[in-house]
């Protein structure tokens, strides 16, 4: 038996997993590898496009605005998880004043620990990262359609050809 597969039994009779290794041991399993952030967002925007982008005759468009709260509070998990969890200006939504509703509702829910003002904090927190990073998600999404086309096309047998007058693109067939 070769070390690998001795470290792979020990492990396994131990019942820990792969990551469970305190000794860190050099062995991978075998078809297993972890996805990065930015892998995670794009697999899901390529998702949502894939499910709820309409045709419009030149492009295909998914609104921000017209996806469920649970899909909207998805992508806007990922991308934070993408942007490296940084919540540093977004938990106050687009208002910095002192009396926004964030700091309202802390200040609520600090002084009277409910379950109703803690509801209104998460509530208001969540509504707040999603309006400050809606900009930036419908981008991602606008990005996402303008591949999902050229993917589609040429698939098709088309592919895109660039106009110099008018910065346009023009389909034609392979």
């Amino acid at each position: 038996m070769n070390k690998r597969s001795l470290q792979h039994n020990n492990l396994k009779n131990q019942g820990a997993s792969w990551n469970d290794d305190p000794f860190d041991l050099p062995w991978q399993p075998q078809g297993v590898s972890k996805l990065s952030h930015e892998d995670n967002l794009n697999n899901y925007l390529y998702e949502l496009v894939d499910m709820y982008a309409v045709f419009d005759g030149e492009c295909y468009n998914v609104a921000f605005s017209k996806l469920s709260d649970c899909e909207q509070n998805e992508l806007a998990r990922l991308y934070l998880e993408y942007a490296d969890r940084d919540t540093s200006e977004c938990i106050y939504g687009n208002e910095f004043s002192i009396n926004n509703d964030f700091v309202c509702s802390l200040l609520a829910m600090l002084k009277e620990d409910n379950i109703q003002s803690r509801v209104r904090f998460a509530e208001t927190t969540r509504l707040n990262i999603i309006k400050h990073h809606q900009p930036d998600m419908q981008k991602l999404l606008d990005r996402k359609c303008d591949e999902y086309l050229l993917n589609n096309m040429e698939e098709a047998g088309f592919y895109a050809r660039q106009i110099q007058d008018d910065c346009g693109i023009v389909w034609t067939k392979r």
